[in-house]
């Protein structure tokens, strides 16, 4: 999924990925989205469909992505109000 989601940015061309539950999917797109927001000096916006799921990757998925993987975080993600 992480290649597949990195070959979609390069590209600009749209893709739908499903899996089920507990399969890794926020990490599969967040870890490339911000690969490629550093490598190309730009910003990735990650929109929801629910406050639930802003929620897992604000206070779930965001941390437990290493800190020293990215040489820099421009803003810490805010909690949804």
């Amino acid at each position: 999924m992480v290649a597949a989601v990195s070959a979609a940015l390069r590209s600009g061309e749209h893709l739908a990925v499903q899996a089920g539950t507990g399969t890794g999917k926020s990490l599969a797109y967040l870890i490339p989205a911000i690969r490629h927001a550093i490598e190309k000096d730009t910003t990735v916006v990650i929109s929801t469909a629910t406050i639930a799921l802003q929620r897992q990757l604000v206070d779930r998925d965001l941390p437990a992505w290493p800190r020293r993987s990215s040489p820099c975080w421009a803003a810490s993600p805010r909690s949804p109000s």
